[in-house]
């Protein structure tokens, strides 16, 4: 798409909006009919053209909820959710659905700014790897924090609660809810593209000024759901009643019916627990061969951690090793193994845990990046505890 074919789509975009906000409050609350709705996806799917494809756009009246803005509901899959947790493939996402919160157009914004607000949603997580990197990123940095691993075929059998933790970790790192200074917002390629820097910055600290603005998780993205889900996938049998009840309270706490739907869709599956062939296949496969390649790479690995000398470079050192370790557990939790075979697997898994640790000690680490999801404190904590095990060794 030329300049002039994109400026061309920003203002339908910025028209489509302006058409929304000419209704009269009356007709608001019967949402926008149809036709606007269908005019924002097209606009939406001309706009952002092969990068993504808006499959639906809903208007929902919020009055007695927490405001939220904008919410991008991606299509993920069991598939995708295993790729994005347990390889190092780059990973984007494409088909999405979007919904927008009443309270949106009732706070004094215009249509270039709700467009602008629009943009920087859709590709802050649609069509990019940077969301998918970024939640990968939190992911590893919790495992290593709690000394903890990924169970693969936990994640399987149980993907739409990872599903609901995913995409509710994807709304936290790219929503411009979460973003305190608005010229972070003004940084994005997209909305620079489209020449939104003034309209984004506007639209953010109009919100911020407002009593919608003031809404406490809007100040803080609590990693809740992921560390819960955590926790909770362990043992489904044991935990499967609080998670339907927490599930529950989730629900009634949220005026999206994005997530409302999202919710559904989890607790029918805790109901009845999805069991699929692939952790099957899985394995049969990691018994051939995968199992001595990940034995191999621990050299590898010990190199990397030797010459890493950016964030970047310890991320990616860090779910490799995550990956393999999670790999090597499943494995040792599943398998009928003999005593010999348990011991070197065992001793393999050892030995990754502790590269990780040494990973954790390189002064490396840029707390700006991450500082608003994790605590580095817990970090630092995590690493003083296992460098005190390691000396009483």
């Amino acid at each position: 798409m030329n300049d002039i074919e994109l400026m061309g789509s920003v203002e339908r975009l910025d028209s489509v909006f302006l058409n929304i906000l000419y209704l009269k409050p009356d007709e608001r609350l019967l949402q926008p009919n149809y036709h606007n709705l269908n005019d924002l996806k097209d606009a939406l799917n001309t706009l952002f053209g092969e990068d993504s494809r808006c499959i639906s756009a809903t208007y929902t009246v919020n009055t007695d909820h927490p405001f939220f803005g904008i919410r991008i509901n991606p299509l993920l899959s069991a598939n995708d959710t295993l790729k994005i947790l347990t390889t190092d493939e780059k990973v984007k996402l494409y088909k999405y659905e979007i919904e927008f919160d009443s309270k949106l157009f009732d706070i004094g914004l215009d249509g270039d700014e709700i467009a602008a607000l629009t943009i920087y949603e859709v590709s802050s997580m649609i069509g990019s790897y940077d969301a998918i990197d970024a939640v990968r990123g939190v992911i590893d940095l919790t495992l290593l924090k709690n000394d903890d691993v990924l169970l693969i075929q936990n994640s399987i059998n149980h993907a739409q609660m990872i599903i609901y933790a995913l995409k509710d970790t994807l709304f936290k790192v790219s929503s411009f809810i979460f973003k305190d200074d608005p010229e972070d917002l003004a940084m994005n390629p997209v909305i620079q593209a489209c020449g939104k820097e003034e309209d984004i910055i506007s639209a953010k600290d109009k919100i911020d000024s407002s009593t919608v603005g003031l809404v406490d998780h809007m100040r803080s993205p609590k990693l809740s759901v992921l560390e819960w889900m955590f926790i909770m996938y362990r043992d489904m049998k044991l935990n499967s009643a609080t998670i339907v009840d927490t599930l529950k309270d989730a629900k009634l706490c949220t005026g999206s019916k994005i997530e409302q739907k999202e919710i559904d869709k989890t607790i029918e599956s805790v109901n009845r627990i999805d069991m699929t062939m692939l952790s099957e296949s899985l394995f049969a496969n990691l018994k051939k061969s995968g199992l001595r390649s990940i034995e191999a790479d621990l050299y590898e690995f010990a190199m990397r951690i030797k010459n890493c000398s950016t964030e970047e470079d310890a991320m990616y050192i860090l779910h490799g090793i995550n990956n393999r370790l999670g790999i090597l557990e499943d494995y040792l939790e599943t398998e009928n193994l003999k005593d010999y075979e348990r011991d070197h697997w065992q001793g393999v898994a050892n030995q990754y845990r502790e590269l990780r640790i040494k990973l954790s000690k390189k002064k490396i680490w840029d707390k700006k990046q991450y500082g608003i999801f994790f605590d580095y404190n817990q970090l630092d904590q995590q690493t003083r505890k296992n460098s005190s095990d390691d000396d009483e060794d």
